[in-house]
């Protein structure tokens, strides 16, 4: 895996990653609470302001159309914040994979177009999933709101000018990561932001064909994609060969696999023993967690490792995951 230096300075986004675990243990402590408060000490909190909610639907691609889509499948994905010392700038950030509805929209390899002019396909599943995403305000009703949610968020967010400049950076893990991709294109290509744009992705899987990453980095300015070469996911969906033409795709909605190659965006910085500042336990869970991404970014980002242990322990996570400082911290 090659790696490239990184517009995001590496201790903002270390912070970043405690950020997407503030949102998963938000989710976690209530999953059907679409428009949770967050607790005033997670470090979101305390540089933000929350003013909407994301959520998607998770089996919104398993339901024929005519069937619809009910309310209570919808679930919390993330937080539209305003930073509490600079107004101008805003954060999205889309958590991780939970729950084994979810692993089946990782899980399947279809391609399809991603809409925009030029821009190749994309992974059905994550794009299913995308198009269901909507922007709730506090205790609004999903069925209440017509927009996409990127029409909506550039909606609440302030004009662009040159003397007070908007900036919007869009962050995901995991799953999350794959959403906030189709998120930060949308807002370049077609909310026509720009330079006001960053995009910060950790563990983010294959999100579409060549074409696809092509674009992306041709529109996208300023993005990085943070990968742990121990964490299987960056490699996922696998690419396979065509299925023979009697097989019919799983979902009707969504191709099968077609045999077009799934590759990783362009702009990854590696993490690997070199550069890592954190010991990590080796299985596949802490490879992939978030907190050991940001504790390998920037170790002193918490004041010692039963801080980390603390914040792993929030939602029950194992804490030695973490398993103290490396000599690069």
């Amino acid at each position: 895996m090659n790696s490239v230096s990184s517009p995001i300075i590496t201790t903002t986004a270390a912070r970043y990653g405690i950020y997407v675990a503030d949102v998963m243990d938000t989710y976690t402590a209530n999953p059907r609470n679409l428009t949770p408060s967050m607790q005033s000490t997670y470090s979101l909190a305390e540089d933000w302001c929350a003013i909407a909610y994301l959520v998607a639907n998770d089996t919104y691609f398993l339901k024929k159309a005519a069937l619809g889509v009910k309310p209570e499948d919808y679930v919390y994905y993330g937080v539209l914040a305003q930073s509490k010392s600079t107004p101008q700038e805003f954060i999205l950030v889309i958590r991780g994979t939970s729950g084994f509805l979810e692993w089946v929209v990782d899980a399947h390899v279809g391609m399809v177009p991603f809409g925009s002019k030029d821009c190749g396909n994309v992974e059905g599943g994550f794009f299913q999933l995308y198009k269901s995403m909507k922007l709730l305000k506090k205790d609004e009703h999903p069925t209440a709101v017509r927009e996409n949610a990127w029409q909506r968020i550039r909606s609440l967010l302030p004009a662009n000018s040159q003397d007070d400049k908007l900036r919007i950076t869009i962050v995901g893990h995991s799953l999350g990561a794959a959403l906030a991709c189709f998120t930060t294109l949308d807002f370049c290509t077609r909310a026509k932001l720009g330079d006001a744009v960053t995009g910060c992705f950790f563990a983010c899987p294959r999100p579409g064909d060549a074409d696809f990453a092509s674009a992306f980095d041709k529109e996208v300015q300023s993005y990085t994609v943070y990968d742990y070469v121990a964490d299987v996911v960056p490699n996922l969906p696998p690419n396979y060969p065509p299925l023979p033409t009697q097989f019919p795709p799983i979902v009707p909605s969504i191709p099968g696999p077609t045999g077009d190659s799934f590759v990783s965006l362009p702009q990854i910085y590696a993490l690997d023993c070199n550069n890592s500042q954190a010991h990590i336990l080796d299985n596949p869970k802490s490879n992939h967690h978030v907190l050991c991404y940001s504790a390998m970014l920037h170790y002193k980002a918490q004041a010692d490792l039963f801080a980390w242990w603390r914040l792993l322990m929030r939602d029950g996570d194992f804490p030695l995951s973490i398993r103290g400082p490396t000599k690069c911290a």
